[in-house]
């Protein structure tokens, strides 16, 4: 078992980056760094991030019989594969820890599953997660428990925080879909992933679409960082986004990473 250095903190936050300028503010901003918890919506002194993502946009994808896949089908657990996730797209993959945001055109979920059916072996993942901006919120849930039985894939509405304890066998993946999260104008919360330790995972990954979905954006993209350096995955929801963040010394990516995609306006998806 594998078990992450709690000081290095190296956080896990992972969609894309939208063009960074002051006058684009977008929804959703994610980073990896380390040091003290990150501020929403900006980066506090002495954190020095890795690679940050701002105005990032959920994946939704076009049900065969109309409208918009909800997440317990994105998710597809059981079917075709038992006891696994079955996403339509493919995204889960061997050994890889995968993440992402989620809009049914109603509803905005979190995703979190590991590795893929019929794998060589096993592994687990343990986490705290907690939020900023989301205790009290009714609102908010699990949608998706895989498997259906697993009580620690729970979410503590009081509190807003929950201690996932994801493991799986050869067979099958595991997972978990957070659901109900707010997603209005002006709306401003966020969710942290406190990865405890880890084994079977040697990538950490978030997808995500480029663009808002009713602009056109169908390709799902996205970014990885070693399982070593993901201590801490980091995911904001913010309404306004003014201020760029310099490049610190020591960054562990090049600065060229953080610059992968430009220019996306500032357009909201219509509810």
């Amino acid at each position: 078992m594998f078990r992450f250095p709690k000081f290095l903190a190296a956080c896990f936050a992972v969609a894309l980056i939208a063009g960074f300028s002051p006058a684009q503010a977008g929804p959703y901003s994610i980073v990896w760094g380390s040091g003290a918890n990150l501020g929403l919506g900006e980066v506090p002194e002495g954190v020095h991030p890795t690679f940050i993502a701002r105005n990032i946009y959920p994946i939704m994808k076009a049900h065969p019989g109309g409208g918009f896949y909800t997440a317990p089908q994105y998710y597809s657990y059981d079917t075709p594969f038992g006891a696994s996730v079955n996403t339509p797209d493919n995204i889960e993959q061997s050994q890889v820890a995968s993440f992402f945001l989620f809009d049914d055109g109603n509803e905005l979920s979190m995703f979190s599953f590991f590795d893929i059916p019929r794998d060589a072996d096993g592994g687990h993942v343990t986490a705290n997660i907690t939020s900023a901006g989301l205790a009290g919120n009714n609102d908010v849930y699990v949608s998706v428990r895989d498997d259906p039985g697993d009580s620690t894939y729970a979410w503590d509405v009081a509190s807003g925080t929950s201690s996932p304890n994801w493991r799986w066998v050869s067979c099958c993946t595991d997972g978990m879909v957070l659901s109900g999260l707010p997603d209005a104008d002006g709306d401003t919360w966020g969710l942290d992933f406190d990865f405890l330790s880890s084994s079977g995972i040697n990538t950490f990954r978030f997808y995500f679409l480029g663009d808002a979905y009713e602009n056109g954006a169908r390709t799902i993209q996205s970014v990885s960082i070693p399982a070593a350096q993901a201590n801490t995955l980091v995911v904001r929801r913010i309404s306004e986004v003014t201020a760029a963040v310099p490049a610190p010394a020591g960054m562990l990516f090049p600065l060229a990473t953080l610059f992968l995609i430009g220019g996306i306006a500032r357009n909201r998806r219509r509810r």
